[in-house]
C-alpha cells in the first residue's frame, strides 16, 4: 500500500466521507482544507467553532500537507458527491496564480479544482482564503462560466497578501446576522424581498420586486464575491 493511499484510508476511517455525514438533504456539510503552516491549522479550528453558530454542523478538517495532492483531490471529490442542500468548501493556506500551495513542493492546481467543482452533486459555497485567491474566478470564467449559476465564491484577495481578518470569519459574521457576505465596493444595501432571503443589491437586480432595505454599510476591503446567491442556506435557524 502506497503512503498516499494509506493517508487517504486514514482520513476515510475518521469520517471525512463517512455515511454519518449524509443524513438528509437539508444538511450543510463543510470540508476545511488546511495548508502547511501552524497559523492555518489554528485558523481552521477557529473557523470550525464559528461555523457552529450558523447552519453548519458536519465539519471535517484535512491537513493537506500531510495528505498530499492526490489524496486531497480524492477527498474533495468524495465530499462533493455527498447528499446535501449545499456544500461548503473552505481553503486556508498559501496560494498563488495557479492554485493552492499545499506544501513547499505540491500544488493543487485551479484547473484541476475546477473539474472537481463541476462534478459537485449540489450547489457549492467555496471560501478561498489565500493569496491570489481571486484567480480561481478567472479560471472558471475561462473554462466553465455556467458554474456561476450553482457556485458562490468568497475570496480573500486577488493580490499578494490577504485581508487582516480571515475572510471565513467575515463571511460567517454576516451569515450569523442572516445577511449575505457582501462583495467589495463603496456602500452596499442589503434588501429583503417579500419572499426569500436577504441579498445584497449588487448580486441581483431587484427593480420591479417588492422589497425593503435591511441595512446599508461599507463592504470590507480586499475581498471578492462571485456567483450564485447561496448564503441563505447557512443562516442560523429561528
Amino acid at each position: 500500500m502506497t503512503a498516499a493511499f494509506g493517508r487517504l484510508c486514514h482520513f476515510l476511517r475518521f469520517g471525512v466521507l463517512s455515511p454519518r455525514t449524509t443524513q438528509g438533504r437539508d444538511m450543510i456539510p463543510a470540508l476545511i482544507i488546511v495548508g502547511n503552516a501552524r497559523q492555518f491549522a489554528q485558523e481552521a479550528l477557529r473557523t470550525k467553532r464559528a461555523l457552529r453558530s450558523v447552519n453548519v454542523h458536519h465539519i471535517k478538517i484535512v491537513r493537506a500537507c500531510y495528505a498530499g495532492v492526490t489524496a486531497t483531490e480524492k477527498l474533495i471529490a468524495g465530499f462533493l458527491n455527498t447528499p446535501a442542500s449545499v456544500h461548503l468548501l473552505i481553503y486556508t493556506g498559501h496560494g498563488g496564480d495557479h492554485g493552492w500551495a499545499l506544501d513547499e513542493w505540491e500544488l493543487l492546481r485551479y484547473s484541476r479544482l475546477v473539474k472537481l467543482l463541476q462534478a459537485a452533486s449540489a450547489p457549492l459555497i467555496l471560501i478561498n482564503d489565500s493569496c491570489r485567491a481571486g484567480r480561481i474566478v478567472e479560471r472558471i470564467q475561462a473554462s466553465d462560466p455556467s458554474l456561476e449559476r450553482r457556485l458562490l465564491i468568497i475570496a480573500a484577495s486577488d493580490a499578494e497578501g490577504t485581508t487582516s481578518e480571515s475572510v471565513s470569519t467575515l463571511a460567517i459574521d454576516a451569515w450569523r446576522e442572516k445577511t449575505p457576505f457582501v462583495p467589495p465596493g463603496a456602500i452596499v444595501q442589503v434588501v429583503k424581498f417579500d419572499s426569500g432571503p436577504p441579498v445584497p443589491d449588487p448580486v441581483i437586480d431587484f427593480r420591479g420586486f417588492s422589497h425593503r432595505v435591511v441595512r446599508t454599510f461599507r463592504a470590507p476591503p480586499s475581498t471578492l464575491r462571485w456567483g450564485a446567491a447561496l448564503d441563505h442556506h447557512v443562516y442560523p435557524a429561528g
